[in-house]
């Protein structure tokens, strides 16, 4: 670390030809791998299947008196 007056400025580190982008991105915390066992996908993406009654049920109870 190479500091100016006592404030940290710089960091120094060593050139490694080997290094990948995604390698120094990772070393640099820029980057993060994806996950080896990913999330699995929801069983009911788009949310509970609603009947046409109580569709509109729903929609007069938004409504209300107006």
């Amino acid at each position: 670390m190479v500091t100016e007056r006592g404030t940290p400025r710089w960091r120094v580190s060593t050139i490694r030809d080997q290094d990948t982008v995604l390698s120094r991105r990772e070393r640099e915390g820029r980057y993060t791998p994806p996950v080896s066992t990913p999330t699995p996908w929801p069983k009911d993406p788009a949310g509970p299947a609603y009947s046409d009654a109580q569709l509109d049920a729903l929609l007069d109870e938004m409504r209300g008196g107006h």
